[in-house]
């Protein structure tokens, strides 16, 4: 996670060479910065923390469950259609235990996410889709990113017509 060590790094160093400049004593100050460094780390992250409770921005998975008339290989062609609509790339593919692994860019908005996708056949014939995106960074600030992925995927996978 690279918000504490930011924090960490612009608060302390700086506070430490001030510290270190006053008691001309460079080693203390280091010390000293970088001890009030940690302590204002842990109550900012803490801060921030309960902010995004206050939100509703607390870092959400998004998952989704959906069953189509489709068969598997039909399910499998609208889920990588839709992965595209939502510009994800696809890591991983394998068509007969119906996986498939796919993460987005990172963004201004996110640092990216991880989408896993499970596809198996009912026994009535239908098709089960199960869906599942999470942001890289666990938290992040705009972190209901992963909540509209899916349902982007969802309202994709939907409008999927197979060609005849």
């Amino acid at each position: 996670m690279m918000l504490p060590f930011l924090l960490f790094m612009t608060t302390a160093f700086p506070f430490g060479l001030v510290k270190g400049l006053v008691t001309t004593n460079y080693t203390s100050g280091i010390f000293f910065g970088a001890v009030f460094g940690l302590f204002m780390t842990f109550l900012i992250m803490w801060t921030y923390e309960k902010y995004l409770i206050r939100r509703g921005l607390t870092t959400e998975v998004g998952e989704a469950v959906l069953t189509l008339d489709l068969n598997a290989k039909e399910a499998l062609v609208a889920t990588k259609q839709a992965l595209q609509k939502v510009d994800a790339i696809v890591v991983m593919s394998n068509e007969h235990t119906g996986e498939v692994l796919a993460k987005t860019k990172a963004s201004w908005k996110t640092w990216g996410e991880r989408i896993a996708i499970l596809i198996r056949e009912t026994e009535t014939g239908e098709t089960e889709i199960h869906l599942k995106s999470e942001p890289f960074v666990q938290k992040e600030i705009l972190s209901n990113k992963s909540v509209e992925t899916v349902k982007a995927l969802v309202a994709a996978i939907n409008g999927y017509r197979p060609i005849l």
